[in-house]
C-alpha cells in the first residue's frame, strides 16, 4: 500500500470519528450546529444522509476486505476504487458478502454501528500487510514442468505449422498444442548451419524436438494457451557427446572428417562433414599436429587452406561461445600415444631394472633436485631425483649430496618411477642409488641360500646378547650379529672368530658357530 493510500484511508477514519462524535455531542454531523436548531430551521431531513454516508462506508469496508480476500486482480490498490467498482468486482467474481440488520441500520444519533464503523477501517490494513507475501511467491506459478500431457524433457514428433522471422512454430504430435523452436534452438552444430536448416524447412516438415520450457499464458490471452519452447539442437548436442569418443593416453578416439573452414595463426578451424558431428566445428591446434618442434607444428598449420580436407581423431568435447559444441581435434594422438607408452615403459616393470638416462641438474628443492633428460623418449622432460635415492649411506650424506650438488652438473639415474596425472603430465623419477641397492639386495639373497661356508668374521663392536662382527664373501662384506651363547669368552674389538650364517631377513644377517 502507498503513503497516499494510508494517509486517505487515515483521514477516511478520522472523519467517521468525527462524526460520531458530533452526534453524540447532539450536533448535525455535516454543518456542527446543534439538532434541535436545525430541526427549528425546517432542515431536519439533513440528518439522514448522515447515516446514508455511513452505511455507505461500511459497504465500502467490506468490499475491500471481500476483495483482498479473494485476491482479485488490483487487490493491492482497491481501496482507491468506488463503491460501484468494487461491488461490480465482486459480483463478477460470483461472491457476495452479508451484512447483519445490525451493520446497515441507524436507528438514531447514538447507535453503536456508528461508534464501530471505526474498528472495521482500522483491521483493513492488516490485510494489505499480508500483500508483500503474495507478490513474493508469485514466480513460482512460472515453475511448470508439465500442461496437458506434455513434459519437459519429453521428446515429441512435430509439424512446423508456420514459420515466424524468429523460429518456427511446430505442431507437437497428432492433436497437441503449438510450441516454438527459435531459429537458435535448431539442428546444425553452428550459426551458419542452423540459418541454412531455418531456411530449408516448410510448413508440413516433420521434425524432432524437445521439449526444455513451459510458461503460463500471457496476460490478456483470451484462449489461455501456455507457451512452449521446444528445441531440436539440445537432441543432436546429447547424441554427439555420447557418441563421440575421445581419445585417451591409453585408447583411441573417434576418427573425424571435415574441410577447413579458417586458418589462423597457430590452429585450424574444421567444418565435420561426416559422422553425428556433420556441422560442428572441429579445432585443430598447433600442439596436436607432428613436429619436433614449435616452428614445424606452426608451419604445418600455416600450410592448409580453407577446402582442405582433413581427418584427425576427436580429443575432447567441450562448449564453446554462444552454447555450441566444439571437438577438439588432434593429428599426433597415435604419436604421442606411442611416445606416452614409451616413456612410461623406461620404469622397470615388477622390480626389474629401469632404464638408465642422463641429464643436467636444472633446480634445486629441499626434498631433491630436477634433472633434463637430454637423449631417449624422454629427452626434454624433467625428472626428479628425490633425496631418498641420492648417493649416501644415511640420510645425512644424502642431504649433504643434494645440498650441494650444483646446476648444471651432469649426472647418471635409472628410471623407477613413470605415471601420468590427472591433466596429462608424464612424472618421472629417477634414483642414482637403486641399483647399487638392487644389487646389494641380490648379495644378502645369496648369502641367506649359503648357509654351510665358514667365514673369518673380525670383531666391531660386543653387545650384552652378543657380538657384531664383519665379513667378506664371494657376494660381498656383510655384517652380522653372533649370540652370546654362540660367541667364545672374553672376545674384543679387532679379535677373528669363525661364523656360519644362520639366517638372513631383509639386511639383518644372524650368524652361529654351531657345526664348525
Amino acid at each position: 500500500m502507498s503513503k497516499n493510500t494510508n494517509t486517505t484511508n487515515e483521514l477516511g477514519t478520522l472523519g467517521i470519528a468525527l462524526q460520531a462524535a458530533l452526534v453524540k455531542a447532539g450536533r448535525d454531523p455535516n454543518t456542527g450546529e446543534p439538532v434541535a436548531a436545525v430541526a427549528d430551521k425546517g432542515t431536519k431531513a439533513k440528518a439522514a444522509p448522515a447515516a446514508n454516508v455511513e452505511t455507505d462506508d461500511k459497504e465500502r469496508a467490506l468490499l475491500v476486505a471481500k476483495v483482498k480476500e479473494l485476491k482479485l486482480p488490483g487487490f493491492g490498490i482497491c481501496s482507491r476504487w468506488t463503491i460501484e467498482t468494487l461491488r461490480s468486482k465482486v459480483e463478477a467474481a460470483g461472491a457476495s458478502i452479508t451484512t447483519t440488520e445490525e451493520d446497515t441500520s441507524v436507528t438514531d444519533s447514538t447507535t453503536p454501528a456508528v461508534v464501530e464503523t471505526p474498528e472495521v477501517a482500522v483491521e483493513t490494513p492488516a490485510v494489505v500487510v499480508e500483500t508483500p507475501e503474495v507478490v513474493a511467491e508469485a514466480p513460482k506459478s512460472s515453475e511448470i514442468t508439465e500442461v496437458d500431457g506434455i513434459v519437459v524433457g519429453q521428446i515429441l514428433p512435430a509439424t512446423v505449422a508456420k514459420k515466424l522471422n524468429f523460429g518456427v512454430l511446430v505442431k507437437l504430435g497428432d492433436n497437441g498444442p503449438t510450441a516454438l523452436c527459435h531459429t537458435k534452438e535448431l539442428r546444425g552444430g553452428s550459426h551458419h548451419n542452423r540459418k541454412v536448416r531455418f531456411e530449408s524447412l516448410k510448413d508440413g516438415d516433420e521434425i524432432a524436438v524437445e521439449v526444455t520450457s513451459i510458461r503460463p499464458p500471457k496476460d490478456g490471452d483470451s484462449n489461455n494457451r501456455h507457451r512452449i519452447s521446444v528445441s531440436e539442437k539440445v537432441i543432436q548436442d546429447r547424441d554427439v557427446v555420447e557418441n563421440i569418443v575421445c581419445g585417451t593416453a591409453d585408447e583411441s578416439g573417434t576418427m573425424v572428417t571435415g574441410t577447413v573452414k579458417e586458418v589462423r595463426s597457430d590452429y585450424v578451424l574444421v567444418n565435420v562433414t561426416e559422422g553425428i558431428a556433420t556441422g560442428f566445428i572441429g579445432l585443430l591446434h598447433a600442439t596436436k599436429v607432428s613436429g619436433s618442434s614449435r616452428e614445424e607444428r606452426d608451419a604445418k598449420i600455416a600450410s592448409y587452406k580453407p577446402g582442405d580436407e582433413i581427418t584427425a581423431e576427436a580429443i575432447e568435447v567441450k562448449p564453446r561461445k554462444k552454447g555450441d559444441l566444439e571437438i577438439s581435434l588432434s593429428l599426433a594422438a597415435t604419436e604421442q600415444r606411442d611416445k606416452v607408452q614409451s616413456i612410461l615403459a623406461l620404469a622397470g616393470a615388477d622390480g626389474e631394472a629401469g632404464e638408465t638416462v642422463t641429464g643436467t641438474v636444472v633446480s634445486k628443492k629441499d626434498y631433491g633436485f630436477f634433472v633434463k633428460i637430454a637423449e631417449g623418449p624422454a629427452a626434454g622432460r624433467h625428472a626428479l631425483v628425490h633425496v631418498s635415492q641420492a648417493p649416501g649411506r644415511n640420510r645425512e650424506e644424502r642431504d649433504a649430496y643434494v645440498a650441494d650438488v650444483e646446476i648444471g652438473t651432469e649426472v647418471e639415474a635409472e628410471v623407477v618411477k613413470t605415471d601420468v596425472n590427472g591433466d596429462g603430465y608424464i612424472n618421472i623419477g629417477l634414483s642414482m642409488t637403486s641399483g647399487a641397492r638392487r644389487q646389494r639386495a641380490e648379495a644378502f639373497s645369496d648369502l641367506a641360500a649359503d648357509t654351510e661356508s665358514a667365514y673369518m668374521a673380525t670383531v666391531v663392536k660386543t653387545f650384552g646378547d652378543g657380538v657384531l662382527v664383519e665379513f667378506g664373501t664371494p657376494f660381498g662384506t656383510f655384517k652380522g650379529k653372533l649370540p652370546s651363547d654362540q660367541a667364545p669368552n672374553g672376545l674384543k674389538r679387532d679379535d677373528h672368530v669363525r661364523v656360519k650364517v644362520s639366517s638372513v631377513d631383509g639386511n639383518r644377517v644372524t650368524l652361529t658357530r654351531r657345526g664348525l
